[in-house]
């Protein structure tokens, strides 16, 4: 603007020095003055802000004063912003755009704008790499362009995903030695060379550390290069030679503290975080969630700790039970004993005996340790009745004579409920500790989210309160859109071949036409008749869920689906379900019929919901055919009934349509639209669960794969075939199960107990530390393994899932509180589609006034004379119809003229500029409303009118057109009036004839001349 102003300031004086010399100039000096205005008008409009520069701002000024060096430098960017956006709506007003073509070159900007950030972004390149690539030498150059580039970014993506298929596939029972897992194994290879030929190309592009923006100053290429790395120190590939000799990658055995390595390569998949915005900006989530974690963290963990020396205090060493219920104390608990079920059988001991052991649960309070293990169990709620009843059990009064003490505590036998008051301390913490302070972890949760959400995701610094409730109604209409109405069946023409037949099938076809639109509102939209419909679907599937299955006769047996076990199952209330499942397949195929008789097979067709009804329908119908005609005739036709019964559970299905009249019931459209609103969060946060569940299950392949599962039955029996970390497949299921509670505790002591399969072990046998029961992993870390996973996936990663449907509700409640909110646009819609049934999106510009008049008064407007006056007042354009030359107003116009509208009225007459600014300081909304309605940009190449003249020049016309219509009947009336009078002898007319309407005028002319007289409508 610098140069502009003093270009300004040099051509004034010049001005003045013309005028002096020369004052019959004045006119070229008033052009010169306003060329020179208009330069300066185009220099600040150059020196404004595009709207990529506003979406940067935006960003920045989310962060409120955090986002700026200074305390005033928030408020004088909202100043520069205001006025730069009021600068380029005047350009835009100038350059005669309005509405939607306004919208589409704000966003044909902002995509240019972003574009060219992009490419600046690609060749920025900062200091001098690894100290001999400064930014313009060639090689760096060419490195900058290839790693930049979005193919490049997509194939690592690619390869990180298919290293990560291979690290799910590498199990303990894989054997290296065949054809498929040496290919694999050199896939492998090949993509650890693709991640360090990536990671060299980054470091020279970007610098290693020294740089303004080195490789290493970024945590997620420091995340690249530790897995990297990784992967070179842990590589066993024999094949060229990188075993070290000993299998254990390229250091070999000789540092066995690195074999452990091959553990972190689970680490890999973690690379796709940085490539996915998604799962990206739920990991900044939770590290801006981190410090109030790690706060109640140490208030549970203090709580715990508490209960925890209380626990100790209450049932150290009382929880040591003797397997034979007969004996009192542990000195007794030795031999055999007479047990049928033989629970623990011995050598020593007679068929039908078991022997005695004194052993202790896992779940006890031995130590703090496990007394804290033991509470975390028991705050998962998950087998927490089992340690209830040991501690009912225990005997604290008991002493006897040991190690020369007379009153040694220890070693009595648990009588039931002896000590029944001990309840009161779990009753207690899980009252306090489960439902209280673990719940802490969500309402921190809930709380930081929204602390996050107004610093970055909600409101901008940049825009009022009005601003914003403004863009939410923006963003509803971007959401809702414009229902398509089926037309009614044409009109016969008069010259038709068969014109009787022809008008009788036109009427039927309106017969049906209006019973499937009924609707007791009056706008023949089908609601009415969709919901009995909706109701006979309900009571369709109550119907086919009483049905009863009929136990076979012991000894019995029916061939599979023969037809002995059809007739068996034929039960008198069964036949009687099949009565009325055929009665309802009889009314959904009327239905389908009167559907295709009303609308026709192209208007049918055209809705995704009715190719499904016409498929259930149609397979019902087939289905009944063949169970009732075919199979019980004579000609032998091989169709097996059974296989047309699967359609009938296909009918099932039908459930679904009837989620469409869900939304005509408020509350329960409601938790739709708010559930439907949190998926694409939701799936990010789910794709982030999946990630780490993938995580984990590959490093508990990798500690706990290698232990016994066949013949063993360990502590709780929960470590078995069906759940273990030898395959992913069981090992993902086993993770999955922790994730909702479900025995989690029993799988993970059942681990600290298992024992190493030795055809599977890793280790050699002449390993020095060699232990038969030691697979690779000390099984003392389990609980580690296990409470490290629950923390994390259910007690952070769900808690922000709550965080996030909770959010969602408080946006149904503030979208209920806008002065427009959504019940006003579907109301909106609905009159829509009354006069724009095909769903074009566009209505000629003479029915604006019939839609605004079909809204609800009392919301919109007080009166007729208020409709009419407001339509000057909105901000409305049009666009000519190639096709025909009709002025056609765009739905887009229309209704964001209304919303604004609506705000001035309800909030008063200053927002309304702010309002105009709205959508040029809110890019991304209008980058949703152009993706929303793409045919947009189509109108914006059509020549552009102003509504207002042409309302205007419409009204006049038709003022016009009324005033010489009139004054045309008047003096055809006149002459039909002189034509009765010469009729009946008259020399003039008389008041008679004077008093006569227009019928009675033409029946009396026809009576008195006897023959046709001129068509005349009064």
């Amino acid at each position: 603007p610098a140069p502009a102003a003093g270009a300004a300031a040099a051509t004034g004086p010049a001005k003045k020095v013309v005028r002096m010399e020369d004052p019959s100039h004045h006119h070229r000096h008033e052009s010169s003055e306003r060329l020179t205005g208009n330069k300066r008008r185009g220099a600040n409009r150059r020196a404004t802000f595009t709207p990529a520069q506003l979406a940067r701002m935006a960003e920045k000024a989310a962060k409120g004063e955090a986002g700026f060096s200074e305390p005033g430098e928030l408020e004088e960017a909202k100043r520069k912003v205001r006025s730069s956006s009021q600068e380029r709506r005047e350009l835009l007003i100038e350059q005669n755009k309005h509405g939607s073509t306004a919208l589409v070159s704000i966003q044909q900007e902002l995509k240019a704008g972003r574009k060219k950030e992009a490419a600046r972004v690609r060749r920025r390149l900062l200091g001098v790499s690894l100290g001999l690539f400064p930014p313009a030498h060639p090689l760096r150059v060419k490195c900058a362009s290839g790693v930049r580039h979005p193919v490049f970014e997509a194939l690592i993506l690619a390869c990180i995903i298919l290293s990560s298929i291979l690290l799910a596939c590498d199990g303990p029972t894989n054997d290296s030695t065949t054809a498929a897992w040496k290919a694999i194994a050199i896939v492998d290879f090949v993509m650890i060379l693709v991640f360090t030929v990536e990671m060299t190309l980054k470091i020279v592009t970007q610098g290693f550390f020294f740089c303004p923006d080195a490789y290493l100053r970024d945590w997620w290429n420091i995340l690249d290069f530790v897995v990297v790395l990784v992967g070179w120190v842990s590589s066993d590939y024999p094949f060229l030679g990188l075993d070290g000799g000993g299998g254990s990658g390229l250091l070999g055995t000789s540092v066995g503290g690195l074999r452990t390595l091959r553990t972190f390569r689970a680490l890999r998949p973690l690379r796709t975080i940085q490539r996915m915005p998604g799962m990206r900006l739920v990991v900044m989530v939770l590290f801006e969630c981190a410090p109030v974690f790690i706060n109640i963290c140490f208030i549970v963990f203090f709580f715990f700790t508490v209960f925890a020396i209380m626990g100790v205090q209450f049932f150290a060493g009382r929880f040591w039970t003797c397997n034979d219920t007969s004996v009192h104390r542990v000195d007794q608990c030795w031999g055999c004993f007479e047990d049928e079920e033989g629970s623990n059988p011995h050598p020593n001991c007679p068929d039908g005996y078991s022997k005695r052991v004194w052993r202790n649960p896992k779940m006890n309070f031995d130590n703090v340790l496990n007394a804290l293990l033991t509470l975390y169990e028991v705050a998962g709620l998950e087998m927490w009745l089992d340690v209830m009843y040991a501690a009912m059990d225990t005997r604290p009064g008991y002493v006897r004579d040991a190690h020369g003490d007379s009153e040694f505590p220890y070693g009595a036998q648990p009588r039931p409920e002896h000590n029944w008051p001990a309840a009161l301390f779990f009753v207690i913490f899980i009252l306090v500790g489960v439902f209280i302070v673990m719940n802490l972890f969500v309402g921190a949760t809930v709380d930081k989210f929204n602390e996050l959400k107004a610093a970055n995701g909600g409101k901008s610094m940049l825009q009022t309160e009005e601003q914003a409730q403004y863009s939410e109604t923006m963003a509803i209409m971007a959401r809702l859109r414009p229902n398509m109405k089926p037309l009614p069946p044409a009109r016969p023409r008069k010259k038709a071949l068969c014109g009787p037949c022809a008008r009788m099938w036109y009427w039927f076809r309106m017969k049906c036409y209006k019973l499937v639109m009924w609707d007791v509102s009056g706008k023949e939209q089908g609601k009415s008749f969709d919901m009995v419909i909706s109701c006979v679907v309900m009571c369709n599937i109550v119907v086919m869920a009483c049905y009863l299955w009929r136990r076979i006769p012991h000894g019995g047996a029916f061939p599979v689906g023969g037809k002995l076990a059809i007739e068996h199952q034929q039960t008198s209330s069964n036949e009687r379900l099949e009565m009325l499942n055929d009665l309802f397949t009889a009314i959904f195929t009327l239905e389908l019929l009167l559907k295709l008789c009303a609308w026709g097979f192209k208007q049918y067709f055209i809705d995704y919901w009715n190719q499904l009804d016409f498929f259930l329908v149609v397979s019902s119908v087939l289905g009944y055919l063949v169970d009732r005609v075919l199979t019980s005739s004579d000609f032998g036709v091989p169709l097996n009934p059974s296989v047309f019964r699967v359609m009938r559970v296909a009918r099932m299905t039908r459930a679904l349509k009837s989620l469409r009249m869900f939304r005509r019931i408020k509350g329960v459209a409601k938790l739709a639209d708010t559930l439907i609103s949190a998926v694409p969060a939701m799936s990010n946060v789910a794709s982030l669960c999946f990630l780490v569940i993938f995580i984990f299950t590959v490093m508990g392949m990798e500690f706990y794969g290698f232990d016994q599962i066949e013949g063993e039955e360990y502590v709780n029996g929960m470590y078995n075939r069906h759940a273990n970390f030898r395959y992913f497949g069981d090992a993902f299921m086993v993770l999955f199960r922790q994730v909702t509670g479900e025995a989690w505790n029993g799988v993970m002591h059942d681990i600290r107990v298992a024992k190493c399969n030795p055809q599977l072990n890793p280790l050699e046998t002449t390993d020095k530390d060699y232990d038969e029961n030691y697979c690779g992993t000390p099984h003392q870390s389990v609980p580690c393994f296990f409470v490290l996973f629950q923390v994390f996936v259910t007690g952070l990663l769900f808690e922000l899932i709550t965080a996030i449907v909770l959010d969602e509700f408080g946006k149904q409640k503030a979208y209920d509180e806008l002065p427009v909110n959504e019940e006003f646009v579907a109301e909106f819609n609905d009159n829509w589609a009354q006069l724009d049934p095909k769903a074009t999106q566009s209505i000629p510009q003479h029915k604006v006034m019939t839609l605004l008049l079909m809204m609800d008064r009392p919301v919109l407007f007080e009166s007729k004379p208020e409709a009419a006056q407001a339509v000057f007042k909105m901000e409305l354009s049009c666009t000519k119809n190639p096709s025909d030359g009709v002025l056609m107003v765009h739905y887009v116009d229309t209704l964001v003229a209304v919303v604004r509208y609506q705000f001035v009225k309800k909030l008063g007459p200053e927002v309304g500029d702010e309002l105009d600014v709205t959508m040029i300081e809110s890019p991304e909304l209008t980058n949703r409303i152009i993706d929303a309605y793409p045919h947009l940009k189509k109108i914006e190449k059509m020549e552009p009118k102003d509504f207002k003249q042409e309302m205007a020049a419409t009204k006049m016309q038709g003022l016009w057109n009324k005033k010489h219509a009139g004054k045309r009947m008047a003096e055809h009336r006149e002459s039909l009036e002189k034509e009765l009078a010469a009729a009946r002898g008259e020399a003039t007319v008389s008041a008679e004839i004077k008093a006569m309407n227009g019928k009675e005028l033409n029946d009396a002319l026809r009576q008195t001349t006897g023959g046709p007289s001129p068509n005349f409508e009064p």
